[in-house]
């Protein structure tokens, strides 16, 4: 946590300053979403507020991170309690103004709870159509853990937006017409320091300060390796519609990935150590 928050202080007295690249990161800001003194709830600012629902069903909710500031942002999904049925997604997302076609996205995450198949994830969008989607793992919970996505885009995007979703998964049979339909699962995610980093250009090999990945792309086997000899919990491959299709737990601090039973195209590979998780994008040939 303490390098965490070094880094945070560093990009701040920053002249260019790239923590600002995503507003209100460490959600320390946060004001009324409802004028009304009986319905206290808030929202972060620089942040798209989502619909004011009353205090039963507000997705959105101020929670205490002291390890590192004041206030984290607890997303949940628009319903009361787990037990409940017909609750839809909450969602979160602020705009930002990304300075490079290659980056990575890190921020802090954990479940405060949930019930499968409800589950959370983070989505970067862009024009055209461009969607970026990553599922957090479920096993998250209890204590805060680092997520370091690399984003590469296909060009130079002069604006895009970051939403972090909590859902469960529609299930056209609740209800009694004619309000037929409802969610299965409920997720509640904690999401705290985001912080935006320009990686090299995107067309040069990406090792990572604290991991490497190679060959990328590859075709039969892929090396992943710590540098500092840290060990590797697992790594997870998953395709361009964020299915799991191959998992492995190593023992050490590097390991070889036979990769000849996926299909050629993108997947993203997450690499797990301690309290940490890498999230990079990976081509089979």
């Amino acid at each position: 946590m303490k390098k965490i928050k070094i880094t945070l202080l560093t990009f701040f007295l920053l002249p260019c300053c790239i923590f600002a690249q995503i507003p209100n990161a460490d959600f320390e800001l946060w004001e009324p979403a409802s004028p009304l003194p009986s319905e206290p709830e808030e929202f972060p600012r620089h942040w798209a507020g989502p619909p004011h629902l009353g205090s039963q069903h507000y997705p959105i909710e101020k929670t205490s991170n002291l390890n590192m500031g004041q206030y984290a942002v607890l997303v949940k999904n628009t319903m009361p309690s787990p037990s409940s049925v017909g609750g839809a997604a909450g969602t979160l997302e602020t705009t930002f103004m990304p300075s490079s076609e290659h980056f990575l996205l890190s921020m802090e995450v954990r479940y405060d709870s949930i019930v499968p198949p409800g589950k959370a994830k983070v989505e970067i969008r862009g024009p055209g159509g461009y969607l970026l989607t990553h599922w957090v793992d479920e096993a998250i919970a209890g204590e805060m853990e680092t997520i370091q996505i690399e984003v590469v885009l296909p060009e130079a995007f002069d604006q895009m937006t970051l939403r972090i979703v909590a859902r469960g998964v529609y299930n056209p049979n609740y209800g009694t017409p004619p309000f037929n339909g409802g969610y299965d699962g409920y997720a509640e995610i904690v999401v705290d320091n985001i912080v935006y980093e320009n990686a090299v250009a995107s067309q040069e090999p990406f090792e990572g300060k604290d991991v490497q990945i190679f060959p990328n792309p590859a075709s039969e086997t892929v090396w992943v390796k710590t540098k500092n000899g840290e060990p590797i919990r697992a790594v997870s491959v998953f395709n361009s519609t964020g299915a799991l299709v191959l998992k492995t737990s190593p023992s050490g601090n590097e390991y070889q990935v036979d990769v000849r039973a996926l299909p050629p195209g993108g997947y993203w590979m997450e690499i797990a150590l301690a309290g940490r998780r890498f999230v990079r994008q990976w081509v089979k040939e």
